[in-house]
């Protein structure tokens, strides 16, 4: 890994939440550079088995490849609240189970927004860092102010995806759609910035670039005789005596 201050997202600022809105920045901001085919392609990867655990085909879902990004209370919770297809995508470590019933709202705005008016859809974005588990209660009224979804609709609209996802879609949509060489620089530089939070793929271990063993020979001596087994003592002869 080279010098983490020439990352495209790198930040000084160490304080835990900010680094927390600091890399699900990065994550909109690379979605908002893609081209459309890219960002329709590398979406539809990320939902599909989301999409498939609330009993959803991805491949039904408008494209992508139109759709806007916004950042936190940015959006307008009257135009949210009116599209037909709205969703909570929550990406962390953990998943709800939305066991707790509804209570009164407080003050909260999401991270995130992925959304098309005009195709209809909008895909409000909680994210957490490992270690630091959703709140339900928060999720919930994320929901409830922004989506006018109650709990018991939240429930077929929630998608569920980890930063590990996120790193592992990123190497698939680089081997399954054409990019552009900015397209790919981005993806890479979002990459390392995952990995700078512990959010690493495992390759296994590439030995090919181990060096050889050095090579051992068995010589005999011309000066010394080499070693005679047949003097070694015998070992000694034990007897069991049992007494009477």
């Amino acid at each position: 890994m080279g010098d983490r201050h020439l990352n495209l997202f790198y930040s000084y600022n160490q304080d835990n939440q900010l680094i927390e809105n600091n890399l699900t920045r990065a994550w909109i901001v690379t979605l908002g550079f893609l081209s459309g085919p890219a960002r329709d392609a590398w979406l539809r990867l990320l939902l599909q088995e989301p999409f498939a655990q609330i009993g959803q085909n991805v491949d039904a879902f408008p494209a992508f490849d139109n759709a806007r990004c916004a950042l936190q209370g940015w959006m307008d919770p009257e135009d949210t609240q009116c599209v037909s297809r709205s969703y909570v995508l929550t990406i962390a470590g953990d998943a709800l189970d939305l066991s707790a019933e509804e209570g009164d709202s407080y003050p909260s705005i999401p991270d995130g927004w992925i959304f098309d008016m005009s195709a209809g859809y909008c895909l409000l974005v909680e994210a957490k860092l490992h270690g630091n588990p959703l709140d339900e209660a928060q999720v919930v009224a994320h929901a409830k102010d922004w989506l006018g979804l109650s709990t018991s609709a939240l429930k077929g609209r929630l998608l569920a995806v980890s930063w590990l996802d996120v790193a592992r879609s990123i190497e698939e949509i680089k081997e399954a759609q054409a990019l552009t060489q900015q397209e790919s620089a981005i993806l890479n530089h979002l990459a390392e910035f995952l990995g700078f939070y512990g959010y690493h793929l495992f390759h296994g271990f590439h030995l090919s670039s181990l060096k050889p063993p050095p090579r051992f020979e068995l010589r005999r001596s011309k000066t010394r005789p080499f070693a005679h087994f047949t003097t070694l003592d015998h070992p000694p002869n034990f007897h069991l005596i049992t007494s009477a």
